[in-house]
């Protein structure tokens, strides 16, 4: 990882060594060759356990590749997470659709393998969380909860992961999104307390207002369609009355979590991709002259 600091007011993460790295690794050139505009298609929770299981040597494959991507994701490139994400779950089961969806992901880092993460901290003194789900995605019909935190431009931290119990509507999911995200919320707030940046702010970013009010009031807000959720999933409302936390609305079409919650294609994932790696006009000038890059 290249960590540079030579800009004001910025810091840049590149893992672009590891990428080239991994990438002269991939054994399958037939299926993995190629460039892609995104790393995952409309079908990527979709599961067909009647598809063949691969062999030992492509499961190895499968296993190494997705670990490789997963250290990845986490450092410096979160425009895989989501994938990746998914395709973790697959490791110990994985068919040859989930070695097609690994492919996918490949072809897109071949695409574009130097993309950096670009971290900017603004003088708002706010720490913005968007916090989203999808309500029933997976063959189960769990939810998935994604989101991302900023102080100012690019994603300081990213999450996207299924969620652990059903839920009975999209509300509902929502409400459980948040509260899969307090821990991390609560602790990002005290660590900076701790580092003497006692002032700031936690503002908590929803485009359901239904589950904001849930958030805001608890039961006071609940009806028959909600009275029963559990009231462990109330823990925010106490931080909400608090100060902790203010939770504000934000249009679905700006709700940068949701880069996070399901597999975006064209212009959306252009655009949120742009905020969350907060690109330079550099690199949106490189972007804008690949046909692969702006999904056309």
């Amino acid at each position: 990882m290249t960590i540079d600091y030579s800009t004001e007011g910025k810091v840049i993460f590149r893992m672009n060594d590891y990428v080239e790295n991994l990438l002269a690794e991939v054994r399958d050139e037939a299926v993995m060759n190629g460039t892609s505009p995104d790393p995952a298609n409309d079908d990527l929770f979709t599961i067909d356990d009647d598809k063949l299981g691969l062999g030992t040597e492509d499961k190895e494959c499968f296993h190494t590749m997705v670990a490789k991507l997963l250290f990845l994701s986490k450092r410096a490139r979160p425009d895989i997470q989501q994938a990746v994400a998914f395709l973790t779950t697959r490791v110990s089961k994985a068919t040859e659709e989930d070695y097609g969806k690994l492919a996918r992901v490949i072809r897109y880092l071949r695409g574009a393998p130097t993309l950096p993460l670009t971290l900017e901290c603004d003088n708002t003194q706010i720490v913005k969380w968007w916090i989203d789900a999808s309500f029933g995605v997976h063959p189960d019909l769990k939810s998935h909860t994604g989101a991302t935190m900023s102080l100012g431009k690019g994603s300081v931290y990213s999450s996207s992961v299924r969620q652990k119990l059903n839920t009975r509507s999209s509300t509902e999911a929502e409400v459980v999104a948040v509260d899969d995200m307090m821990p991390i919320t609560l602790w990002t707030r005290q660590f900076l307390h701790g580092q003497g940046y006692t002032s700031m702010n936690t503002e908590l970013y929803q485009d359901n207002k239904s589950a904001m009010l849930l958030e805001q009031n608890a039961q006071a807000s609940s009806g028959k369609q909600t009275r029963h959720i559990n009231l462990c999933y109330f823990f925010i409302t106490d931080r909400v009355k608090s100060g902790e936390i203010a939770i504000t609305h934000c249009p679905t079409d700006e709700m940068t979590a949701d880069f996070f919650t399901k597999p975006l294609n064209g212009k959306k994932f252009i655009k949120f991709r742009a905020m969350i790696l907060n690109l330079q006009d550099d690199d949106l000038d490189w972007c804008s002259s690949s046909q692969e890059c702006v999904g056309s």
